[in-house]
């Protein structure tokens, strides 16, 4: 489309292209004499859409024509040249210059208003060759020129189907290149041009046809409007306008138009007629559909314009404007009402109306959502980083600070929420000189709620611990605490030792949660199964079992929870408590951190590494 529009815009090529066209129809009106000046008829509308250098191109090959026809005649024919081109170069230069209601377009019918403008071209095209031909009348007639009235019908219907096809098939028109130096004020040149047609029609129907200086002066009123410069940005021109509804209404009728007068034609030959009662019919068949269809069909597409493609027009620009609050709704209103319609297009603006409305309360609901959400995420964010900074990770220092030399312990853990926050947690701490605590725990659910009851049972048991020497009180004491303030019925699995670095000895309560996996004695890691007790904050007094199991040198327990063991391949398959106690025993004599990244590898690999659907914690320690 571009390398086309290029193309159109050489000045070359459309004088070229002008040249072989009208040398093509010189030659079929000599083969065909039927056909009459068939040029004359075509190059108005060769100039209104390739402009003012196909009638350089037309004037080329008119001139040579007559100088070979009519040798003996330099200054008749040159002078007949010159009448062609400022006539047809008149009508491109209308186009552009007047009555630019929408601004500087090319050729095109989306209204009615372009289709009046263009057969106001035509009719004063047609009054310009009146003016001028009858200022030389009798040499014309000479020369065998035909025109009249009926020919400049047929170059406005062909013009219309012209810039139909034009438009149809995105075929550039010219369109004007620079802007002329305005030299005389703007309201000047259309008091030249209603001169020039007020002279030319009084020298053509009531004064002497020969009277030479009111013919100069007409000329030169003519030459003064050419001259004019255009009105608004020639660099903005609207090409190619699709063709709508309207303008096919317009072409059809045109093309029924020509297509009845090409039957008479036909006609004609058939019954024997000669040419010139032919042409006549012709002439009369043409102003008869003219007058009778076409000027009804004005008034139709008139009426058809203000109450359907004028208003849809409107509508469609007042909708492209942005609507995005109600106190711009209700100006948009005010906007619409302007639009006088009583139709189904006043149905249709109100429904848009109303859409429009719907529309905008959904986005301002939205807009509140949205910004809930940011609130929420950020409230989240803090409550996350709130919860990781209670789950310790001091691994080291902790050693340090509880231990005189490093080999007494080791310990590792993980906790990673299935979402921002998450109901599991492990905790140690020292609660005397000589014993170490430790916890691993899950609260029933997902989310802030599960996040708020785990860090109240963190706090609760750690208190509780250091507060009671008996592991079971410090359950007892948690629990009733924690289903006290149950409104949600969570409830929390947990796990909570105790390890004695005099004694060597492993104290332990489980209120419902897995089994820990323990190695004694450099065996290999076995469950430690003993019944547990019921679930934290599901029953007020409930009393739990506190026992004790010997924990010496290389001694090490692996505590977990649930998301561990029940994590999900594609399949729906758990990961299960019989593979993870085979991967702790492949690597059960590595430090302590790598059982638990090995033991996480695994679990991800098994899961494909997708998203993880339930919290994730691990916990080891190991005597030394």
């Amino acid at each position: 489309m571009e390398n086309k529009r290029e193309l159109f815009k050489s000045r070359k090529f459309i004088v070229l292209f002008s040249i072989v066209f009208t040398t093509i129809l010189f030659g079929l009106s000599r083969i065909f004499p039927q056909l009459g000046d068939i040029h004359i008829v075509l190059l108005p509308v060769l100039s209104l859409i390739l402009g003012p250098f196909s009638i350089l191109g037309f004037a080329l090959v008119e001139f040579i024509y007559l100088m070979i026809s009519h040798p003996e005649s330099i200054l008749l024919n040159l002078l007949i040249v010159f009448i062609f081109f400022i006539s047809n170069f008149t009508i491109w230069k209308l186009w552009y210059s007047i009555m630019n209601k929408n601004g500087l377009e090319s050729p095109n019918f989306p209204r009615l208003y372009n289709l009046i403008k263009l057969f106001i071209i035509f009719s004063l095209y047609a009054i310009i060759i009146l003016i001028f031909f009858d200022f030389i009348s009798a040499e014309v007639i000479n020369y065998e020129f035909k025109f009249d009235f009926i020919s400049t019908i047929f170059s406005f219907f062909i013009a219309i189907l012209s810039i139909y096809v034009c438009n149809y098939f995105e075929i550039p028109m010219y369109g004007p290149r620079i802007q002329f130096k305005q030299f005389l004020p703007k309201k000047i040149y259309p008091i030249f041009l209603v001169l020039f047609f007020t002279i030319g029609l009084l020298q053509t129907f009531f004064l002497d046809s020969n009277y030479d200086i009111l013919m100069l002066v007409i000329t030169i009123f003519l030459i003064i409007y050419l001259l004019k410069p255009y009105d608004g940005d020639i660099f903005k021109i609207k090409h190619n306008t699709v063709p709508n509804l309207f303008s096919k209404v317009n072409i059809s009728i045109v093309l029924l138009i020509l297509i009845i007068s090409i039957i008479t034609v036909i006609m004609d030959y058939i019954l024997g007629l000669g040419y010139s009662e032919s042409y006549l019919n012709i002439s009369r068949t043409t102003m008869f559909l003219f007058i009778v269809i076409s000027i009804p069909l004005l008034f139709y597409l008139y009426y058809l314009e203000k109450n359907v493609t004028e208003p849809l027009i409107k509508l469609s620009d007042i909708m492209t404007e942005s609507i995005t609050t109600l106190e711009d709704h209700s100006k948009h209103g005010k906007e619409l009402e302007k639009i006088k319609v009583n139709n189904e297009i006043r149905i249709l603006i109100d429904s848009l109306r109303d859409m429009e409305y719907d529309v905008i309360k959904h986005v301002e609901n939205l807009k509140k959502v949205t910004s809930e959400k940011e609130r929420y995420e950020t409230e989240l964010k803090l409550a996350s980083d709130i919860q990781n900074s209670m789950i310790p990770k001091d691994f080291e220092e902790f050693h340090d600070k509880f231990s005189e030399n490093r080999d007494k312990f080791e310990l590792w853990g993980i906790m990673k929420a299935a979402r921002q926050v998450g109901g599991d947690f492990y905790d140690y701490f020292q609660i005397d000189e000589d014993n170490i605590g430790f916890v691993i725990g899950d609260v029933s659910g997902k989310g802030i709620s599960a996040a708020l009851i785990m860090v109240k049972a963190m706090t609760l048991i750690q208190d509780y611990t250091k507060q009671y020497n008996d592991l079971s009180k410090a359950f007892y004491k948690t629990n009733n605490d924690l289903y006290e303030e149950n409104v949600d019925d969570h409830f929390v699995t947990c796990w909570l030792g105790k390890i004695n670095m005099k004694s060597n000895e492993l104290s332990f309560v489980n209120a419902g949660h897995n089994s820990p996996l323990i190695k004694l004695n450099n065996n290999d890691f076995e469950y430690l199964n003993i019944k547990p007790g019921l679930v934290l904050a599901a029953m007020e007094d409930m009393e739990y079992k506190t026992h004790v199991i010997p924990f010496k040198k290389e001694d090490t327990i692996f505590l977990y929870t649930d998301g561990v063991t029940e994590a999900n391949d594609d399949f729906k398959e758990f990961y299960g408590k019989e593979r993870l106690k085979n991967i702790i025993n492949k690597h059960k004599n590595d430090n302590v951190n790598n059982i638990i990244e090995s033991t996480e590898k695994d679990v991800k690999e098994f899961c494909n590494y997708e998203e993880q659907f339930d919290d994730t914690t691990m916990f080891i320690i190991r005597a030394k």
